[in-house]
């Protein structure tokens, strides 16, 4: 057995031979996680339904460099819905819950009563995403679409039915998932709430340029995002999936729910066709911190890693295919590509390069950024985040070379727009803002922006109440705005002047009840003068009469 050093750990159960591979797949995982920018990744790779390779690789927080093991909890993020459809199937297989029961006959749950709709919701809708309901509310939770008609990807659908499984159960969800799956599989580092003997091994979430941030420690047990765990403990869970015959075959006589060719969701798993054969697949996104399952269960076989960085599900087309070398259709569909992939590369290149020479590799013979490579789409998503990270610079030299292929791109025009705002530029803002207007009027926010930039007065709504917000700190800022339910989370489109002494914007909005934050420079703060404030999430909270 290899010798553990300080940033790289390698375990095997005791009835685990030496794998071949194992020295050979550590290598080449720590190659993507040092292309990909991920501080540490742990991971567990599952074959004939035993344990087979386990790697915890890389440090918990850049700054620190303390080495991650065996132990150290990871943010499951949505893979934290699987474990919790588990212990659904446990309470269906000691007929606690009958699948297709409307859930309110069990629990009437209060937030989705006001919409008749919801007595026909079930738990077999909610476990396939097609309740209609959104992924998460703004303001009161409302369908999205008719329910059982259509895919709607649903963390509120989990959270109402685990009211329900409270309601059966008589115990807190938190507590019947010990009882039913953590306990009974010795997943003794498994928990929807923080525990006190995680606070001495823990991961930090990084962001996708490897900085540190801020761990998020759940006083609530959240059971579609908040599972505190690592592959030691899911990999447990994964073997108990796979040798579990009933819940198979309860997979597979369901059609569930089709989302594109070849992916549909069914028992709270997604299943996709790829050329090793079916797969249930779950991706975690908790924003700076990523995760990723694959199961097979015909071969019992599968694999789980939990990464602690905003790049992590960007690394898992090339994990996986180290160890099945197949495709995954779930990631074509999710929309996620290679580390190699130019868009990826540009953006990581230009983080600690020139942009002209990021890009460099993937201009044309004209010497203009090659468009069978990357897309007007990609190329502003890029010089977007650039902006967001305060490198203004680096961002409107990829915009303004973005328009020599696109002259008429309007995506381009509205990231210039919002560069300039935070650069503090209202006159260079407002007429990018006037040039996207002008190529795309299916937004009309861009020209109330120039509107609201050059101080223009605009029509006033007269049905809604008109509200002054006030945020007198950071008066060197360059681009403070408003950020809320009001404008669907938007951090560019709602900015605020500096007005005798402070920072100000005026709302116009109907009667209900908002959450928001300001935003300044790119960070994001509670008002300091409203004692209104959300414990959990930390907004502040706007009560309209």
């Amino acid at each position: 057995m290899p010798t553990p050093t300080k940033c790289l750990v390698i375990l095997f159960f005791a009835a685990t031979q030496f794998n071949a591979f194992s020295q050979q797949h550590i290598n080449e995982v720590k190659k993507i996680m040092d292309d990909a920018r991920i501080p540490a990744i742990s991971l567990a790779y599952i074959k004939e339904g035993k344990l087979q390779e386990q790697i915890s690789i890389g440090v918990k927080a850049a700054e620190s460099k303390a080495p991650v093991n065996d132990s150290t909890v990871f943010a499951a993020c949505s893979l934290s819905k699987s474990v919790f459809s588990y212990g659904v199937y446990k309470l269906v297989k000691h007929t606690l819950l009958d699948l297709d029961r409307p859930l309110y006959l069990y629990y009437d749950y209060p937030d989705v009563k006001a919409d008749e709709r919801y007595k026909r919701v079930t738990a077999r809708m909610i476990l396939s995403h097609s309740s209609g309901l959104p992924n998460w509310r703004n303001g009161d939770l409302k369908f999205k679409y008719d329910l059982g008609k259509q895919y709607s990807y649903s963390g509120e659908g989990f959270v109402w039915l685990s009211k329900v499984v409270e309601q059966i159960t008589n115990e807190p969800v938190e507590a019947y998932l010990q009882d039913a799956v953590f306990k009974p599989l010795a997943m003794t580092h498994s928990s929807y709430i923080w525990q006190k003997h995680f606070d001495s091994n823990y991961a930090y979430p990084h962001t996708d340029n490897g900085r540190s941030t801020q761990n998020y420690f759940p006083s609530n047990a959240n059971v579609a995002a908040s599972l505190q765990t690592n592959s030691t403990d899911y990999a447990k869970f994964i073997i108990a999936v796979l040798n579990d015959k009933d819940f198979l075959t309860a997979l597979k006589t369901d059609t569930g729910m089709y989302v594109a060719n070849n992916i549909r969701w069914n028992k709270g798993l997604g299943i996709e066709q790829t050329t090793y054969g079916s797969a249930n697949f779950q991706w975690g996104d908790n924003g700076t911190f990523k995760a990723f399952l694959v199961m097979y269960p015909d071969k019992k076989e599968g694999l789980v890693y939990f990464a602690n960085s905003e790049n992590g599900l960007d690394a898992a087309r090339d994990i996986l295919k180290l160890f099945f070398n197949s495709n995954q259709p779930a990631l074509d569909w999710l929309a996620y590509d290679s580390v190699y992939a130019p868009r990826f590369q540009i953006y990581t290149r230009g983080l600690s390069m020139p942009v002209a020479d990021a890009v460099a590799p993937y201009l044309s013979a004209s010497k203009k950024i090659d468009t069978a490579l990357l897309s007007d789409e990609q190329i502003v998503g890029i010089a977007s985040r650039y902006t967001e990270l305060g490198y203004y610079d680096k961002s409107l030299e990829l915009l303004k070379m973005n328009l020599d292929n696109f002259p008429l791109s309007a995506p381009t025009y509205r990231a210039l727009g919002e560069t300039y705002m935070r650069m503090g530029d209202a006159v260079k803002s407002a007429a990018a803002w006037q040039q996207a207007f002008a190529l795309d009027k299916q937004y009309d926010y861009p020209q109330k922006l120039a509107a609201r930039l050059l101080n223009n007065a605009e029509p006033r709504d007269t049905t809604n109440k008109k509200i002054t917000l006030r945020f007198a700190d950071y008066i060197n800022a360059h681009f403070v705005t408003v950020a809320g339910s009001f404008n669907n989370w938007n951090n560019a489109i709602q900015p605020m002047h500096w007005v005798n002494g402070a920072w100000e914007t005026t709302l116009q909005l109907a009667h209900g009840t908002y959450r928001y934050k300001f935003v300044v420079d790119g960070v994001w703060l509670p008002d300091p003068k409203n004692p209104n404030l959300n414990k959990d999430s930390f907004d502040s909270i706007l009560e309209v009469d």
